[in-house]
């Protein structure tokens, strides 16, 4: 018998329907552990509660496999995460769990619930609470009382259902500012020898964070996760997780999963001089900003073993750009580029289609762009207004989303009410859209260009092989 057991749901829906066109594709490029499950469970085992984490995404397990699990382990508690795309498949766990046994507590945390806390609860009954922003306190209070019986109303960042049947939420204020007295993620419960990323030569790897949140404002962003509190982990601290994976799991490349991972250029050179101080040999990427990066910080980086920097670009107009409000210009991003690849390493370079103020030709302008930079990968999204952020706020204020669209979305259990509400200024529309992105992805990895840079690279079957894989999962 557990008290807690942590699911990682499948991202699949139940009717084989995907959230959005690029999803199923992206399962074949990269599968990531669940980090934030990982420390709620490191975090309650710490304080002498019997946890165990079920990736069922990782693992591929159906209902029917979770059915047995959950019998047989008999938990008090079961607690899902979730984002919006997957609510469906976390919420189909919640009714699984209720079905089994009534008296097992559903709890829900994640970016899902955190930005529709109300909706969430209000119309479903199997999911008993709901935890915003920062879990590990909330949490581990939560299950002190639900194991005691006691009453749970006044825990901070808890979504409750009162005496009256009514929702209420309570701040989340217990955000932990010293990250090092966190322990580690259980990746001791994880299957670790799942994870992937084909963009990496040895295939196999994680994802792990030096620190939480992002200082920026950026619009598409959810405004819980951008523009808050930075807190940042010890260089020590940090390499000493990656000497664990390294060691005692046998990876050869990591991803440093940070919003911004060089946003603090001092804690950058702190940790890449305890990397090379410890003499550690492996690769890693990690995702930055264009104006967060110079010659001198990815000359360091590459040095320590850094491989790979993935940029968000977004768009070559400036006009677009501030309706992101991402606080760039196309000349930095141009210079970040140049910068990375000087020092001898990769650009994964993300760009966005279909923001306010696009028009045919600020999308051509922005493709054109992209194949001048000569990125080793790119990547090209289609933006949305999603819940939480500054751009559904002024996409509900002009009308150009359907003011129920989300609510509906969550009422009717993870399913879309419609097709996912593009942006469609001068007169694009949501079939020009489309067909754009994928025009975008053959023209750029069809270009002899990217053809002939990628055939330098080769250097042995290996490198031939890593290639074809790419192909495959990208094609």
């Amino acid at each position: 018998m557990f008290d807690v057991i942590f699911i990682n749901p499948l991202d699949k829906k139940e009717e084989g329907k995907e959230f959005f066109s690029l999803f199923s594709r992206l399962k074949k490029i990269r599968l990531l552990p669940p980090l934030g499950l990982a420390y709620l469970a490191s975090f309650l085992r710490e304080a002498g509660f019997k946890v165990k984490i079920i990736d069922a995404n990782a693992l591929r397990l159906n209902q029917e496999d979770l059915r047995r699990i959950i019998a047989s382990d008999k938990p008090k508690i079961v607690a899902v995460t979730s984002t919006t795309p997957v609510f469906n498949s976390s919420l189909n766990v919640c009714k699984l769990v209720k079905d089994i046994d009534t008296k097992i507590i559903t709890v829900m945390g994640g970016v899902h619930i955190t930005v529709m806390p109300f909706e969430t609860l209000q119309f479903h009954s199997c999911i008993d609470y709901g935890i915003i922003r920062d879990g590990e306190i909330p949490l581990l209070e939560l299950t002190k009382r639900l194991i005691k019986k006691a009453d749970v109303s006044g825990i901070p960042g808890l979504v409750y259902r009162d005496a009256n049947v009514n929702v209420r939420l309570n701040p989340n204020d217990t955000l932990i500012d010293d990250l090092d007295k966190i322990p580690f993620p259980a990746w001791d419960m994880l299957p670790v020898e799942r994870y992937f990323d084909v963009t990496c030569k040895s295939y196999h790897t994680v994802s792990l964070v030096s620190s939480r949140g992002c200082p920026f404002k950026c619009a598409f962003c959810e405004r819980d996760v951008r523009g808050g509190h930075l807190r940042k982990r010890s260089a020590g601290n940090f390499v000493d997780e990656i000497e664990l994976l390294l060691k005692n799991y046998g990876f050869k490349e990591l991803l440093f999963y940070d919003d911004t991972f060089t946003v603090d250029k001092k804690r950058v050179i702190e940790i890449c001089a305890e990397i090379k101080k410890r003499k550690l040999s492996f690769h890693w990427d990690c995702r930055t900003r264009s104006d967060m990066i110079s010659p001198e910080i990815a000359k360091l980086m590459k040095e320590a073993g850094c491989r790979r920097i993935s940029l968000g670009i977004e768009s070559a107009d400036q006009k677009v750009l501030n309706a992101l409000n991402k606080g760039i210009t196309p000349q930095q991003a141009a210079l970040a580029v140049k910068a990375v690849k000087d020092a001898g390493m990769e650009v994964l370079a993300y760009f966005m289609l279909g923001s306010p103020g696009e028009s045919q030709e600020t999308l051509k302008r922005t493709f054109k762009f992209s194949l001048e930079l000569e990125p080793d990968f790119a990547y090209y999204s289609i933006t949305v207004g999603y819940p939480g952020t500054d751009l559904l706020d002024a996409a509900l204020k002009s009308g150009a989303t359907p003011l129920r669209y989300w609510p509906e979305y969550v009422k009717n259990a993870g399913i879309l009410p419609g097709p996912l509400p593009y942006f469609q200024d001068n007169g694009l529309n949501r079939s020009f859209i489309d067909s754009f992105q994928k025009r975008a992805y053959m023209g750029f990895y069809l270009s002899p260009k990217f053809i002939l840079n990628s055939l330098k690279k080769i250097r042995s079957l290996r490198d031939l092989f890593w290639y074809g894989r790419m192909a495959r999962a990208c094609f």
